[in-house]
C-alpha cells in the first residue's frame, strides 16, 4: 500500500529540525539581537548589519556535523509526521550536501524519525527544490524559506506550504499561491484539506516569475 501513497517533501534544517535557538545564540555575542520567533534567510541578511558572509559563516556553524546532532525536533512535528506518514511517502529535501548523509540518518535515528521516511534527498545549494518536486510527481512541498517555494518559469502542480513559525501578518501578492502555516498542526489541517480534494487550494498550474540560484538552508 505505501508505493500507491502521494509523495510529499518535506525540508530538513528550521522545518522538522529546530535551528533557530542556535542561530540566535551565534548571532547574539555578535551583537545581533534576532527576536524570539523563526526568521529566514532573507529576513535576517540585512539586520542589523547581517551580511550575506556573515549568514553563510553562522550556517557553516550552526549546520556542521557536530552541531546537526545537537538540534531538536521542532515542536509538534513527531505527531504530525506520523499522521502524515499514513497518507503519505516522506520525502526529507535538503540543499545541505551528499557528505552530510549520515550525520543526517543518524539525527533521525537519535530523534526517532528514520523509520517514518521513504527517501532523502540531499541536493545541494545550487538546485532548484522546486523543480526537483516537479520531476518526482511530488504532491505538496513544505519549507521554511519562502525563495524555495516561490515560482519559477515552469508549470508546476505541486501545493506548496511556508512553515513560518509565527503569525504572519503581511503577505506579499507573489507568495498568494503559497498557503502559509504558523505550527505543525495548521500543516496538517492544510495537508488534509490537499489530500482530500487537490484543487481546494487552488494552486495554479502556470506560474511566472524569475529563476532563483538556492543558497544553503
Amino acid at each position: 500500500m505505501r508505493l500507491h501513497k502521494p509523495f510529499i517533501a518535506i525540508d530538513l534544517g528550521g522545518t522538522i529540525e529546530d535551528t533557530w535557538s542556535e542561530k540566535r545564540a551565534w548571532f547574539a555575542p555578535r551583537g545581533v539581537d534576532l527576536g524570539s520567533r523563526p526568521l529566514s534567510r532573507i529576513d535576517i541578511v540585512g539586520k542589523s548589519g547581517v551580511t550575506d558572509a556573515l549568514y553563510s559563516e553562522m550556517v557553516a556553524s550552526v549546520y556542521s556535523d557536530n552541531h546537526i546532532l545537537k538540534h531538536t525536533l521542532v515542536a509538534g512535528c513527531y505527531e504530525a509526521l506520523m499522521n502524515i506518514s499514513l497518507r503519505f511517502r516522506i520525502i526529507l529535501l535538503s540543499s545541505r550536501p551528499e557528505s552530510q548523509r549520515n550525520v543526517t540518518i543518524q539525527w533521525l535515528r537519535q530523534n526517532t524519525l528514520l523509520h517514518l521516511v521513504d527517501d532523502i534527498a540531499l541536493i545541494g545549494s545550487d538546485a532548484n527544490k522546486l523543480s526537483w518536486c516537479r520531476s518526482r510527481s511530488v504532491l505538496i512541498f513544505i519549507d521554511d524559506d519562502i525563495r524555495h517555494l516561490e515560482p519559477d518559469n515552469y508549470e508546476t502542480s505541486v501545493g506548496r506550504i511556508h512553515y513560518t513559525g509565527r503569525i504572519c501578518q503581511q503577505r506579499s501578492p507573489l507568495h498568494d499561491q503559497i498557503k502559509e502555516a504558523s505550527d505543525w498542526k495548521n500543516i496538517s489541517h492544510l495537508i488534509a484539506r490537499l489530500g482530500a480534494q487537490p484543487l481546494a487550494l487552488n494552486w495554479p498550474k502556470k506560474e511566472i516569475g524569475g529563476g532563483v540560484k538556492w543558497s544553503v538552508y
